[in-house]
């Protein structure tokens, strides 16, 4: 068993494109954790597609031995066993940031050179501090010759100027120096080895041979082979148990070992097939048995003989005997886990191919149990048939989603129009008699509650469920507020008093040259200026924005226009606000005076007339021609706002004349004309899979 003093659990934070996966590459080829034929840049992530895209998608952990050299610190020669886990740096991956943290006792803290502090800098920042990690600051890519005011904006975040260190990730100068430093500063973990058994999940995936594989911190105790078995474990929150097929760490693969003791970071082949039993954030523990059924027996004899009074008493006594164990209390106390992440992007999700419904499925159960951020519910729709409305946390995060649905499972998929969840307040007299239809609800938050609140529905928590359907979730304490995700979820327009949309605080870290353009993009997104400080930054003065913006207006180009407007120079970063009240309509698309719902969405009054003539024009563009005439037609708020009509397919149905009266032209004219009216009336227009792709992507 690994000596707890000589753990370390840290984490690399940093801002996205700040040399976080190089960096990691030179530690690993230092320590000679990865043997040199195996590895490559940027060997953690494991991806294809984060090597593609150049964007750190998943945490990863790994451990690295590391034995100090005598001379040093005047220390003797001792091995130290560090686990590192390298975590993202995009915004919408923020939550893996949260659950890597939440492993550790310390972070390193990366700033590029050039780039200085950025929006993600102080996010992470702030999250290490709340949950009062030892940092460790330093200043990467020295090897670039500039002058920078990196150093002077850390010690304005409050760290002393002898404790910054200075790394190449490229070149590997000041590597040992780094760890070392980790080694110093970061404490060695504080569990109680002789404690009863808890881990805390912070990761999973699904193996098709070893089952539910769970990625843990021993926060006590331990796991340990006994007899060629291990113990029976259990899962706090639902209860599973299970035998662990095997245990180990993480290096270049999975490396199984006989014990994981206090500390360690390691993982936990269950075997479990049922992904449904595992969760991030629940706790492992030895497996408890349920009470005696002579004793439970006993209790619910009691309850029919006492009273009220006594009965909690004899309740309450029978409890105790449970959980003392030698005159100890036996019970364990589970792990505070994570807060109950918010999905802030909806989107409905279909198979290209409608028989693969099922495997769809399967796939988003597997990849939910890898990405605890993402949420999804059955739906369904006259276009595209059965799919899911999937939550996630940004408009990059459900590509993610869908190119690892067709990369890692093989299926195409067709998404619509992401969209943010909307408060709908009733007019009164609906409120109390009318019920509103059924509907399904990812969100569980109140409006304005914090990450993590569970939303109250009748009393009664409603817990997130990615295979059921749940009624329509009202607002604590107002009756007449509902939650829609999607424009298919609201009651009658006219039963609406008014629509609330979220609105977020931004901060935006940009270099003073491009502060003109920054402004122009923020107010064209409707935003409202708050404040703005002075960062320094030596000759490239920073600046930092707060904003405050719609929600929705990230989910419509806003980071494009952002890094477009300042050549990639300027950062962002977000939270939730609250909601607040808007001029929000609904916009439908008609085909045939028939609505087609996948493009239908809310969006504010000013944009709707532009949006409709666009999607009106791209639709006639884009639906081949039919035998008769096709009107297709922008309606917002039931009143038609645009429209264009797809011209009739050609027939010459003359062309069989070979002369004669003009009376016989002039009947066959209008016979045609009376069976293009009766076909229009009748007629189906069915817009295949690929042209809907099409206008999806367009839209």
């Amino acid at each position: 068993m690994v000596d707890q003093s000589h753990i370390r659990n840290f984490s690399i934070i940093a801002h996205i494109d700040h040399g976080k996966s190089t960096l990691a590459d030179r530690i690993l080829e230092i320590t000679k954790t990865v043997p040199p034929r195996q590895m490559r840049d940027r060997f953690l992530d494991k991806m294809d597609l984060e090597r593609e895209r150049g964007v750190t998608i998943k945490l990863q952990p790994i451990r690295i031995s590391y034995q100090l050299p005598p001379a040093a610190y005047n220390l003797q020669p001792t091995t130290y066993h560090l686990n590192l886990i390298d975590t993202p740096g995009h915004v919408d991956f923020s939550y893996e940031v949260s659950r890597s943290l939440a492993a550790c006792e310390g972070a390193v803290l990366l700033v590029d050179l050039a780039q200085g502090v950025q929006a993600q800098t102080l996010s992470h920042l702030r999250k290490a501090r709340d949950l009062e990690l030892k940092i460790v600051p330093v200043i990467n890519k020295i090897d670039l010759d500039i002058q920078a005011g990196a150093e002077e904006q850390l010690i304005d975040l409050g760290f002393e100027k002898q404790d910054i260190l200075h790394t190449s990730g490229r070149t590997g100068e000041g590597i040992d120096e780094l760890i070392k430093a980790i080694i110093e500063r970061i404490p060695a973990p504080a569990g109680q080895s002789t404690a009863p058994l808890r881990a805390l999940i912070f990761d999973s995936y699904f193996d098709s041979h070893k089952g539910v594989i769970l990625l843990v911190k021993i926060a006590d105790g331990s796991i340990a082979r006994q007899n060629g078995t291990f113990p029976k474990l259990q899962l706090m929150a639902s209860n599973a148990s299970f035998v662990p097929l095997e245990v180990g760490y993480l290096k270049e693969s999975l490396k199984a070992q006989d014990c994981l003791g206090t500390g360690e970071v390691g993982y936990i082949a269950t075997g479990v097939k049922d992904i449904k039993k595992c969760r991030v954030g629940d706790t492992v523990v030895k497996f408890q048995p349920k009470a005696d059924p002579p004793m439970a027996e006993k209790v619910k004899s009691e309850k029919l003989k006492v009273g009220k009074t006594n009965q909690k008493k004899e309740e309450a006594d029978v409890r105790s005997q449970r959980s003392m164990v030698n005159g100890k209390k036996s019970a364990v106390r589970p792990l505070p886990g994570y807060k109950e992440v918010r999905p802030r992007a909806f989107a409905g999700i279909y198979p290209s191919d409608t028989n693969k419904i099922n495997d769809l499925r399967d796939a988003l159960e597997k990849l939910v149990l890898n990405d605890a951020s993402l949420s999804f519910i059955p739906e369904s729709s006259l276009a595209l048939g059965r799919g899911f409305r999937i939550g996630c946390l940004g408009q990059f995060h459900l590509e993610i989603a869908q190119e690892r649905l067709r990369r890692e499972y093989g299926i195409e998929v067709i998404s619509t129009t992401p969209t943010v969840e909307y408060v709908v307040k009733l007019k009164a007299c609906l409120a109390d008699s009318r019920r509103v239809k059924s509907m399904p609800s990812i969100a569980a938050t109140t409006v304005g509650a914090k990450e993590g609140q569970k939303l109250k529905v009748k009393n009664q928590p409603v817990e997130r469920s990615v295979f059921t359907k749940s009624p329509t979730p009202k607002v604590t304490g107002s009756s007449n507020l509902i939650r829609v995700t999607s424009v298919a979820e609201l009651p009658e327009w006219g039963d609406i008093q008014e629509i609330q949309q979220p609105w977020i605080e931004a901060v935006i870290i940009t270099p003073s040259d491009h502060l003109s353009a920054v402004m122009q993009v923020c107010e064209n997104s409707r935003g409202e200026m708050q404040h703005m400080d002075n960062l320094g930054g030596g000759e490239k003065k920073l600046l930092r924005l707060v904003y405050h913006l719609p929600l929705n207006e990230l989910l419509t180009g806003f980071f494009g226009h952002l890094k477009s407007a300042t050549s990639g120079f300027a950062s962002f970063d977000y939270n939730i606000l609250d909601y607040r009240t808007g001029d929000i309509v609904r916009l439908d698309f008609l085909l045939n005076k028939e609505i087609i719902e996948p493009l239908s969405l809310l969006l504010p009054r000013e944009r709707a007339l532009q949006k409709a003539k666009e999607g009106v024009n791209r639709l006639k563009e884009l639906i081949p021609s039919q035998l008769f005439s096709v009107p297709v037609q922008a309606v917002i708020n039931n009143r038609i706002a645009a429209r264009a009509d797809i011209r009739a397919r050609g027939k010459n149905v003359l062309a069989k004349l070979y002369g004669g009266d003009r009376t016989r032209k002039d009947k066959l004219l209008q016979q045609q004309k009376k069976g293009k009216e009766r076909l229009r009336q009748i007629g189906k227009v069915n817009i295949p899979t690929d042209i809907f792709k099409k206008i999806l992507a367009a839209y």
